[in-house]
């Protein structure tokens, strides 16, 4: 599996790619997660973060139709139901989209390196990741404040 920090300009090529799809289908679409937090806090994907955190806004359609849009831009996909997580691959990379309700967070968007962001996003990497998202976590520590 290749990270995003050690592969950024494939990284990059796959976040393109999803947020040019997502646009051509009118999907509302964030950056979130691990990539949102390093993209905000370090200007970067976070090194040893394996995947791609990206997330839809939920519309039925949106996301029947989503694996045969991606299956036809050259992602595979190994994961299952309905209203789970969706997991693609490229080129051993991990793209991890989920599902959201547009409210909260998700009703509106900043942008961060050209990716709409959660907003506003200092306060979902609060809800997300606690008081200190600004703190980079020692090798090994994990800390998750809300699973979304």
């Amino acid at each position: 599996m290749k990270c995003p920090a050690d592969h950024p300009e494939l990284a990059d090529s796959i976040l393109n790619q999803f947020s040019t799809v997502c646009e051509i289908y009118g999907i509302t679409h964030f950056i979130t997660g691990g990539t949102c937090l390093g993209f905000r806090r370090n200007g970067a994907y976070i090194p040893d973060d394996c995947d791609l955190d990206v997330a839809i806004a939920f519309v039925q359609e949106h996301w029947d139709d989503l694996p045969l849009i991606l299956y036809a831009h050259g992602l595979t996909s190994d994961s299952g139901g309905k209203f789970e997580n969706r997991h693609y691959w490229k080129d051993d990379m991990l793209l991890d989209i989920t599902w959201v309700e547009p409210t909260g967070f998700y009703a509106a968007c900043d942008f961060i390196n050209d990716y709409p962001v959660p907003s506003p996003v200092e306060e979902y990497l609060i809800w997300k990741y606690g008081d200190t998202w600004q703190t980079p976590l020692k090798e090994g520590q994990y800390v998750l404040q809300h699973e979304h």
